[in-house]
């Protein structure tokens, strides 16, 4: 068995090259109908990966995931997803559906996991009736600490409105929820404690997902990360005002599991969401500060106005004075820098520029002192 020390990420390959030292039959995605072969359980392929990479740091290290004791595994979601083709947030719900549950805290980029039955001598048998937790979870998603979340979110819909997705997009944000808040079961939490939890998390999300990143010179700093170097801003105190700002809420002092998931539904991922915050603020800047963070309120003295929908939470709604409206969607389950936002005729937009470029609107040009650009290029009203 391997310590707990996170091994150094520079030692390791690409994804897709280290795709082709795992035997072939261990990363069989291919969909089939009705049941999936057995093989394809996520349980069943995670043990016998664990079990391919043990004793060999080389592998373990790429895999992002390693036995830490004979019944405990430590994961790095971010890198396990990218070696089998997934999602983090995927990841996530399997764990969840599965029974898996998180054993001690985070170190770096690894969670901690433990399961009844999963361990380093399971069965095939064993590995199976895991699976089968998982298949009658997502038939029906309310279980353990989401049996007691899922009653407040019955308001909380996205779109489209399908079932299965709004199903897993409610148990996601209830897993996210949960990785915030210390204590399980609670519905509503400080708001400032909340504020600074959540800077911390998604700040780590972001510094994953973003780290060794590229990029072309954009003279809207449209990319989080540019904005950040070229005005020399620290992430978690840019990240902190951004959370300020989007986040709706009724009370002045908390913030509850509901609005969190509505929260969740306009921005998330959880890697994807001070990127997404960033695009949109930056877009409402460069087109006469459009967007204000409240549900269903318009300035209609502006020729752009737009805000949140009270609908679908993952809608935000631009009204033009010519009285035209568009329905702008994020997508939650979304991971990448391409197409993250799609209208309802289901064109997808690269960015929330690319929308208005698709409506013909004028770009205001303006020029920021870079003294005070953290606050005026987004025009950040009343934070603290």
């Amino acid at each position: 068995m391997t310590v707990r020390n996170d091994p150094p990420q520079e030692l390791r390959i690409s994804a897709d090259e280290f795709r082709t030292q795992i035997p072939p039959e261990l990363l069989d995605n291919q969909r089939t109908k009705g049941k999936a072969p057995v093989s394809q359980g996520f349980a069943y392929r995670l043990w016998h990966l664990l079990k391919w990479a043990s004793n060999d740091p080389m592998r373990m290290n790429n895999l992002g995931a390693r036995w830490t004791s004979p019944n405990e595994f430590a994961l790095d979601k971010s890198r396990y997803a990218e070696v089998i083709k997934s999602q983090p947030n995927t990841i996530n719900f399997k764990l969840r559906s599965c029974k898996f549950n998180q054993s001690q805290p985070r170190t770096s980029t690894y969670t901690f996991w433990k399961c009844e039955g999963f361990t380093a001598q399971s069965t095939e048998n064993d590995l199976i009736a895991i699976d089968n937790k998982r298949d009658s979870s997502e038939a029906s998603p309310q279980f353990t600490d989401e049996a007691l979340h899922i009653p407040l979110l019955e308001t909380v819909r996205i779109y489209p409105p399908i079932p299965e997705n709004n199903n897993r997009f409610k148990n996601e944000a209830i897993f996210l929820w949960e990785e915030i808040v210390p204590n399980h079961c609670i519905w509503a939490y400080s708001l400032t404690q909340f504020i600074e939890a959540a800077t911390m998390k998604f700040c780590a999300s972001y510094s994953k997902s973003s780290s060794g990143e590229t990029f072309t010179y954009d003279a809207q700093q449209t990319q989080f990360s540019q904005y950040l170097k070229n005005y020399n801003l620290d992430l978690h105190d840019t990240a902190r005002k951004m959370l300020t700002y989007v986040l709706t809420h009724k009370n002045t002092y908390c913030i509850t599991i509901p609005e969190f998931c509505t929260f969740f539904a306009r921005f998330g991922p959880d890697d994807s969401v001070l990127e997404k915050i960033h695009q949109l603020l930056c877009c409402s800047k460069a087109y006469n500060d459009w967007f204000k963070p409240v549900e269903q309120t318009f300035d209609l003295h502006k020729p752009i106005t737009g805000c949140y929908s009270n609908t679908f939470a993952n809608c935000f709604i631009i009204k033009r004075s010519q009285g035209i409206t568009f329905h702008v969607y994020n997508q939650p389950f979304f991971q990448g820098p391409v197409g993250f936002l799609f209208d309802e005729s289901d064109k997808n937009f690269n960015t929330w520029h690319a929308v208005f470029e698709m409506m013909s609107c004028q770009q205001i040009q303006y020029q920021a002192n870079p003294a005070d650009m953290d606050i005026s290029v987004f025009n950040y009203q009343n934070i603290v």
